[in-house]
């Protein structure tokens, strides 16, 4: 009798653990995330990686799996991004690559630095509110950023589960999804494809 409560033990914490994560270069990230009320199923996973280094790692989560980028980019849906850092970056290093990934996506003229005084257009304001959540302290290893669009509502955005605001509207979430998953991601065009599981 007791031996097969330690098996039904077994498997119940096995399923668990494959069901709370996800591995991607030795780091763990979630395999299932709500927005709002909807379950999102992961849809791919990767590493971003600068020369050597290991940057993060990033899940992309969707109502049901999809290789097809610019109906997710375009699309109405709930949907996630997550992160998980593998290493520490100052907010200067956060400023200079977030802003010059919106600078890319939104076809800004080149500049020679890129920050908070970065002129995006009409997206100016709403990438500003945005960075002014993430880019307060270091990036901490471990720590995870998730963006979570809900329809109707906007981009929430979480830095270790802490909600830090919501950015209202399908349009800034079209842009920050498109660093990602945009025609030529300021990513690179290997995690974009792993982020749609090919």
């Amino acid at each position: 009798m007791m031996k097969k409560w330690v098996l039904v033990a077994m498997v119940l914490f096995t399923t668990a653990s494959m069901a709370f994560a996800l591995e991607v270069g030795g780091i763990s990230l979630k395999d299932k995330i709500k927005a709002g009320n909807t379950d999102l199923v992961i849809n791919g996973a990767g590493l971003r990686t600068v020369l050597t280094f290991k940057v993060y790692a990033i899940g992309l989560y969707l109502k049901a799996k999809s290789s097809d980028a610019s109906a997710i980019v375009n699309g109405n849906e709930p949907m996630a991004l997550s992160m998980k850092w593998r290493m520490k970056s100052p907010p200067s290093r956060i400023d200079e690559t977030y802003y010059k990934s919106f600078a890319q996506v939104l076809k800004a003229p080149p500049a020679k630095n890129y920050g908070p005084t970065s002129d995006l257009g009409p997206m100016t304001k709403d990438v500003r509110t945005f960075m002014g959540w993430i880019d307060k302290n270091d990036a901490q290893k471990d720590d995870v950023w998730t963006y979570v669009y809900v329809p109707g509502k906007g981009t929430e955005v979480y830095v270790n589960d802490q909600l830090k605001g919501t950015i209202a509207g399908q349009e800034f979430k079209k842009v920050l999804f498109s660093i990602w998953l945009g025609d030529k991601p300021p990513v690179g065009e290997g995690l974009k494809k792993q982020l749609l599981g090919k």
